[in-house]
């Protein structure tokens, strides 16, 4: 369970659940708000709002090239 000793380490950090979630959830790859909910089984406000704090923490970024796909900031070229 890789995922759930990451999420314990974000918390660690001050994530919130649903923002270490989000955020181990986006270590598979970038992903559009409404497949997060699906992946994380989360309603897709709580989802947006945990997008909306991490790209003000700068842990995230958004593609806004086609549907708004959201990725961690180490994914960025």
């Amino acid at each position: 369970m890789q995922n759930n000793n990451a999420a314990t380490a974000l918390s660690a950090l001050g994530f919130s659940d649903t923002e270490a979630a989000v955020y181990c959830e986006l270590l598979r790859g970038p992903a559009t708000g409404y497949r997060l909910a699906q992946a994380i089984g989360k309603s897709p406000p709580n989802i947006y709002h945990a997008l909306g704090s991490l790209h003000q923490k700068e842990a995230v970024v958004a593609d806004d090239s086609g549907p708004k796909a959201h990725a961690i900031v180490a994914d960025v070229t």
